[in-house]
């Protein structure tokens, strides 16, 4: 997915792409949570999103927009796979135009000029699903390792290559892009093409990637073992609490003398531990 912004808001986020930018992270992010909260009414389905900050277009203007891969689907607190991968788009771009006005106009609530820019933008209209807040949905997407690749070029890389650069003097750059299948050909300022390069240099500590849901941090691993159904793992006893005092366990089929184990499983989404 794509989230994208009208100009008028462009301009908001340059006051401070620090903070504001984390807004367009959170606002992106809680965009798909309202879709599955829409769907899933009488249980909690948590989707996995990776989302990727560039802070340009292709025409090397500055246009902050978030891209995101989204499962198409989530994992239910007990570990059950849910499929959502519909979603209508005027839906997805109202959700996505209330929630990054929201943020910018508690952040930048202290400027009377950028409340009234806000309060303009409230009052327009959708008109064929978009003012400008367009979100494009690409589904069944099977070039997974293209796609990452396409994702983190700008992570790697300055927002240009040099293969676009078509000539150069002390004043002007000639660039060519593409865009809906057509390649086009703009020129812009020596100052402008400088300030494109240094605007994808983000500040110190700030995340251009960042992962949110079954994706995140603290959710990573009890997703992965849901997914893939790996749910118990043994060991002995010894392994686990070395140093405790030994258990005696008679076998009621053998008479022989059990070795306690120790045995871990997700239940419910939680890690639970038992001795045998």
């Amino acid at each position: 997915m794509i989230f994208t912004l009208p100009p008028v808001v462009w301009e908001l986020v340059a006051q401070d792409p620090g903070a504001l930018i984390d807004d367009l992270f959170e606002a992106s992010k809680r965009v798909i949570e309202r879709l599955f909260e829409d769907r899933f009414r009488h249980m909690r389905v948590r989707p996995g999103m990776i989302c990727v900050v560039h802070f340009t277009g292709r025409d090397l203007k500055w246009n902050p927009h978030i891209h995101m891969i989204v499962t198409e689907g989530g994992l239910t607190p007990w570990g059950e796979w849910r499929a959502h991968a519909f979603w209508v788009y005027s839906k997805v771009a109202s959700y996505w135009k209330y929630e990054v006005l929201t943020r910018l106009r508690f952040h930048l609530r202290g400027s009377l000029d950028a409340k009234a820019a806000i309060d303009r933008q409230w009052t327009m209209h959708f008109k064929d699903g978009t003012e400008g807040y367009v979100v494009k949905h690409y589904r069944d997407l099977k070039d997974v390792e293209g796609l990452g690749s396409y994702l983190a070029r700008y992570v790697r890389h300055p927002p240009i290559g040099e293969s676009r650069i078509l000539g150069f003097d002390e004043r002007r750059v000639r660039i060519k892009y593409e865009w809906d299948n057509e390649i086009h050909e703009t020129t812009v300022t020596t100052e402008r093409f400088i300030e494109a390069m240094l605007s994808n240099i983000p500040p110190k500590w700030f995340r251009v990637v960042r992962w949110y849901g079954i994706y995140s941090n603290t959710q990573r691993v009890a997703a992965m073992e849901s997914l893939i159904e790996a749910r118990t793992m043994a060991t002995t006893l010894d392994e686990f609490m070395p140093g405790q005092p030994r258990m005696t366990v008679i076998c009621s089929t053998c008479g022989g003398v059990m070795d306690p184990a120790v045995m871990e499983y997700v239940r419910y989404g939680r890690w639970q531990m038992k001795v045998y």
